[in-house]
């Protein structure tokens, strides 16, 4: 069955448009090409009008240490994927949590790590173990224990015990 599309003109099959929402066997006038430029076109429109707001987010949002922790989630989320882990009950706010109840200390040497800025997110089993990427599983350390640590199995800290 083929539909004339009514921006470009152009007879296509009518795979080619997108259903219509409200009625089950209508479909929308415009092919799906011409509605995706069409959005496409409104997108850099509205950001070429609202250049300023987008840039001052981004200088908050990488002045922040958000996006730091959502990398290492990231990260660490890829590397689970690879192993094939299947349990994520970890997310962003699940490790700014984690890093509270260790009080900003690393978990072995009880070093401050907020202000050296130096913490690494530590796998207490390591995934190349099979631990799994959960909370339950994590720790902050600094760089000097972590890189100390590397892949070794190790005893639950006491206040990772304590934090649950």
């Amino acid at each position: 069955m083929n539909k004339t599309c009514s921006q470009c003109g152009t007879c296509k099959n009518i795979d080619f448009f997108y259903k219509n929402k409200k009625w089950k066997h209508w479909v929308e006038w415009k092919c799906k090409e011409c509605r995706n430029l069409q959005k496409a076109e409104y997108y850099k429109q509205y950001y070429d009008k609202h250049k300023e707001k987008f840039k001052e987010y981004s200088r908050e949002y990488f002045k922040s240490d958000t996006w730091k922790m959502v990398a290492i989630n990231r990260t660490n989320k890829r590397r689970g994927l690879i192993k094939n882990r299947r349990d994520w009950s970890c997310s962003t706010n699940s490790l700014k949590d984690l890093l509270i109840k260790q009080s900003y200390e690393c978990c072995i040497c009880n070093k401050d790590i907020i202000q050296h800025k130096s913490r690494h997110l530590d796998h207490i089993i390591p995934l190349s173990k099979w631990g799994q990427h959960t909370i339950s599983n994590m720790q902050w350390l600094c760089i000097k224990c972590n890189l100390h640590k590397s892949d070794r199995l190790s005893r639950k800290p006491a206040c990772v015990v304590n934090c649950f």
